[in-house]
């Protein structure tokens, strides 16, 4: 069944790029997995995508024969309907500013003994997924960085996220005994992202490069020539989400109480890096009003006031 169905989406490959600089044979082809999103076959069973989104994805995952989810979005992955089908799931969370050498040394193991196909996706599948994917494979030494980065051109993977493509070109294959160090048991299939006072504390730095940006009509500062404004609102977009599924921070001491909500601050950061790679400065501008108010209100409702609420 496997066979049939890996034969049916070559079948469907439209485009096929051999990225320049690969060790081994090494191409990139889109194919079609029910309605999963910006789906690319990398090399022989191996695929980057966008997250599943439900009972349908995670079947079409199965009857496609995958058998690894890899999941390197800052949210919660949805574990249940993967584990039903059979599907391990492994979550290794990334920022849009780079991907750090334990993150590289645990994609390679994961690639290279979990059992495969693999999936390994990101939210959207566009920026982090095929990041991830080449700097894990370039540990292998399947992929050059040339290739690697000629891979994030082909999937559209931004360049307004320097952090991936640095990530990318300084790839480099790695010892087998740092990938061996790695304890495949290990591999957490629910990752901790982070508590929410660091989320928040990213947050307030995140905040500040953005209002930098704001008062530069959404253009590089002179003096800030590493600030990239859609990327930085694509960061906070994922801290955000990162943080959406954590625990209330005044809950530790009493009652559990549920996360806060974060699907409107989620919602307006994801118009806000729209509205800035638009180039709609006045859109940008409102939006970033908005989030500034939620903030603030968000911190009398769940923050101050439940500081000064009495213990007893």
């Amino acid at each position: 069944m496997t066979t049939l169905v890996f034969a049916i989406l070559l079948l469907l490959n439209v485009l096929v790029v051999p990225p320049a600089g690969a060790e081994h044979d090494f191409e990139v082809r889109p194919v079609q997995l029910g309605e999963l999103r910006l789906v690319h076959q990398v090399g022989p069973e191996f695929f980057t995508g966008g997250a599943p989104r439900g009972d349908a994805d995670f079947e079409s995952l199965r009857v496609a024969g995958i058998r690894t989810v890899i999941s390197v979005d800052g949210a919660r992955p949805d574990v249940d309907p993967a584990r039903v089908r059979g599907l391990r799931y492994v979550h290794l969370p990334i920022g849009y500013d780079g991907i750090n050498a334990t993150v590289a040394a645990r994609l390679a193991r994961a690639i290279r003994d979990l059992p495969g196909p693999i999936y390994l996706h990101c939210h959207h599948g566009r920026h982090r997924a095929p990041a991830a994917a080449a700097v894990g494979l370039a540990g292998l030494g399947r992929v050059g960085s040339a290739g690697g980065v000629q891979m994030l051109q082909f999937v559209g993977t931004s360049p307004d996220y320097p952090g991936l493509y640095l990530a990318v070109k300084q790839s480099r294959p790695l010892a087998s005994e740092l990938i061996d160090a790695v304890p495949i048991g290990e591999l957490p299939e629910i990752a901790v992202v982070s508590d929410l006072a660091t989320g928040m504390a990213d947050v307030d730095r995140i905040y500040d490069r953005l209002a930098l940006l704001a008062a530069n009509d959404w253009v590089v500062p002179k003096n800030h020539a590493d600030l990239v404004p859609a990327a930085e609102a694509g960061i906070l977009t994922e801290r955000f989400r990162g943080m959406s599924e954590l625990a209330h921070p005044f809950s530790a001491s009493g009652p559990r109480e549920p996360p806060l909500e974060f699907r409107p601050m989620i919602k307006m950061a994801t118009a806000l890096e729209s509205a800035i790679r638009d180039r709609r400065t006045s859109d940008a501008d409102a939006i970033f009003t908005s989030i500034t108010s939620e903030c603030r209100a968000c911190h009398r409702r769940d923050r101050d006031q439940k500081r000064l609420a009495p213990t007893n």
